[in-house]
């Protein structure tokens, strides 16, 4: 027997006799309970010392706090007889932490504070990484699932309001996911916002676009004001240009108007009427476009019209090029004709 068996054995015989001549170290009483208790200050400690001197303790605090220490290693809590995931708290390098062994393969998820921060900076792992991250780094972002896209939902529905951040397509969009079609931020720097037509907005502040087709369209921005439908802005331009005479309108050349210097233009439609001194009054005009101030004889038809009378004057349709002038002309009247107004709408094409 090794001299510290020995010594363990003189150290119980000494507790034992001791305790049969009433003088305790401590009191030990039981009712179902193992009680250690001093009576006064702080409770005893249980002591548990390994072969190495190393010792693991259990104490109460009269302060409040209870008390384990362990001087070597982890504190691990393995319940329901799991030896293979539990709960483990340590202090290694002076960094509290909790893991989770056994949810990873190789490195435990955990929380810990940060290396060298005296400003108790939280950390942490998971997805069986090795790599810690500071939940500072955290602000402002949401981890996206397997289809790089992510989808942020109410719970009121069907139909279901959302917002959808896609890192593929590079777009953010957001609507009715059940009902109405995306409203959409597109990573090539453009907006596409509601648009049909035409257009139903019924909420304050609402926008929208009248996508329709056709000369009669506006294609035009809409916004609601809580009360009614209004036109924010129009892609459809107008231009009005009155032309009088010196009493005869028998090839009269005007130079009226010149387009954009670098757009072409889409003449969607164009109106006009005749002012003279009564019924019946007419005059045969037109309205062509060149590239010089006086193209009546050169250009291009732009606007025609025969047999006008002052009821009014329809005209045709035309795309003009870039950087023409227009030049209203006529060659004939009947009665007196006082002035022509021609009314035109235009549409510029970048």
């Amino acid at each position: 027997m090794n001299s510290k068996a020995v010594l363990k054995k003189v150290v119980v015989i000494a507790v034992v006799f001791q305790l049969a001549l009433g003088q305790a170290l401590f009191a030990a009483t039981t009712n179902k309970n193992f009680t250690l208790d001093d009576n006064d200050v702080d409770s005893p400690m249980v002591i548990m010392k390994d072969e190495g001197e190393n010792i693991f303790t259990l104490q109460k605090l009269d302060g409040g706090a209870a008390v384990l220490f362990n001087n070597e290693g982890s504190i691990d809590f393995k319940p329901s007889a799991d030896v293979d995931d539990y709960l483990q708290m340590l202090t290694t390098l002076n960094l509290p932490s909790i893991m989770w062994v056994g949810a990873a393969s190789t490195f435990a998820p955990g929380i810990r504070i940060s290396v060298g921060d005296d400003t108790g900076q939280l950390q942490y792992r998971d997805e069986n990484s090795d790599t810690w991250v500071s939940f500072d780094s955290m602000r402002g972002i949401i981890p996206n699932d397997s289809t790089n896209a992510l989808d942020i939902k109410d719970d009121a529905g069907p139909p279901n309001n959302y917002l959808n951040i896609d890192t593929t397509g590079e777009t953010m969009a957001f609507g009715n996911i059940d009902t109405n079609p995306d409203y959409t931020f597109l990573g090539t720097g453009t907006l596409t916002i509601p648009n049909v037509n035409p257009p139903v907005l019924g909420g304050a502040g609402q926008i929208a676009i009248d996508t329709g087709v056709g000369a009669g369209s506006d294609n035009a921005l809409v916004s609601h004001n809580g009360t009614n439908q209004y036109v924010l802005a129009n892609e459809i331009k107008e231009v009005t240009f009155t032309i009088t005479t010196d009493g005869d309108w028998s090839d009269d050349v005007v130079p009226v108007w010149r387009t954009p210097k670098s757009s072409t233009i889409d003449i969607i439609e164009s109106t006009g009427s005749v002012l003279g001194a009564g019924a019946g009054d007419t005059v045969t005009c037109g309205v062509t476009y060149g590239s010089t101030p006086f193209a009546a004889t050169t250009g291009t038809d732009a606007l025609t019209s025969t047999a006008a009378d002052r009821a009014g004057i329809s005209m045709g349709t035309s795309t003009v090029p870039e950087n023409q002038y227009l030049v209203f002309s006529s060659t004939a009247e009947s009665g007196t004709v006082t002035a022509v107004t021609i009314h035109i709408r235009y549409r510029v094409n970048n």
